[in-house]
């Protein structure tokens, strides 16, 4: 028999608790999905955490809000425990996938802007800077005409 704390460790007797958690670790232990279980029933012959998820097959249904304050909602199921990190939980959201490819994109485009010799030395000058943000208001006005977001 196995208990699970910070570490796996082999028990002796179905009598001993769970080993303490180290001081700079928390354990979160919540409901993962928001069905009622019909029949609240003790299950057995579960080994692995990968028996757990494919029995209970968790999931949550959950609300974002968008930047413009409109609510998405989604349902998001969990099959490991990896997807309960940022990765997992941006790759089994579509919403939350676009938020990441967004901010990775905002993030590239710093780094580029900021390598950019020829535009660092261009914003320099008042008449240069002016013109590059005229060029860049006109070009977003072209997006949100077509519709382009």
């Amino acid at each position: 028999m196995y208990g699970y704390g910070t570490d796996e460790n082999k028990l002796n007797n179905a009598n001993e608790a769970m080993g303490a958690l180290a001081p700079n670790k928390t354990i979160l232990v919540q409901k993962l999905t928001g069905m009622e279980d019909p029949d609240p029933s003790e299950v057995t012959g579960l080994q692995t955490i990968d028996q757990v998820f494919e029995h209970f097959r968790p999931s949550v249904e959950i609300d974002f809000e968008d930047a413009e304050g409109n609510t998405v909602s989604e349902e998001l199921n969990f099959r490991n425990l990896g997807e309960f990190g940022p990765k997992g939980l941006s790759a089994s959201s579509e919403f939350l996938r676009t938020i990441k490819e967004e901010e990775d994109l905002n993030l590239k485009l710093v780094k580029s802007l900021k390598s950019n010799k020829g535009l660092q030395k261009a914003l320099q000058d008042p008449e240069a800077r002016k013109a590059f943000a005229d060029a860049l208001a006109s070009m977003l006005n072209e997006l949100e005409e077509a519709g382009v977001r």
